[in-house]
């Protein structure tokens, strides 16, 4: 895992706090080798991340530009259906609370996109097209 500055929020650092010290407790617990090493593993990784982490803010402004951190209001332009989503960390991700990965295919899309850009994403399914219509982003 490389050593870059990761943006967390503060409800995805504490979960990923809370999964540690669980994880840890676990591995006390452990008897089985293979599933040690498991844990071993995902502590390390959740320690690395926490380490690098940078703390976004809670309270956000309009943006001209979607950035990690983001939430972002999608007018699917098919059938005007509007989503709004956040952008976070893959480590937070959470599609039921409408926060996608930094590295899904959606956000790969409008991350550095200003407001009012259109999108288009190519899925197995074919095609889908969005307009930005709304960027509200972390203060700073």
């Amino acid at each position: 895992m490389d050593h870059e500055t990761v943006l967390l929020t503060n409800e995805g650092t504490r979960r990923l706090k809370h999964e540690l010290k669980s994880l840890i407790a676990e591995k006390e617990q452990c008897t089985a080798e293979e599933e040690g090493l498991f844990l071993d593993k995902r502590i390390k990784q959740l320690e690395q991340v926490l380490i690098h982490a940078q703390l976004l803010s809670s309270e956000k402004e309009p943006g001209q530009t979607a950035e990690v951190g983001s939430t972002i209001t999608l007018l699917e332009l098919e059938f005007q259906d509007e989503m709004t989503y956040t952008i976070v960390h893959p480590y937070e991700a959470d599609p039921r609370e409408f926060k996608i990965a930094a590295d899904s295919p959606v956000a790969q899309a409008v991350i550095g996109k200003p407001l009012n850009a259109k999108i288009h994403i190519s899925l197995p399914g074919g095609h889908i097209s969005y307009k930005i219509i709304n960027i509200q982003n972390c203060k700073r």
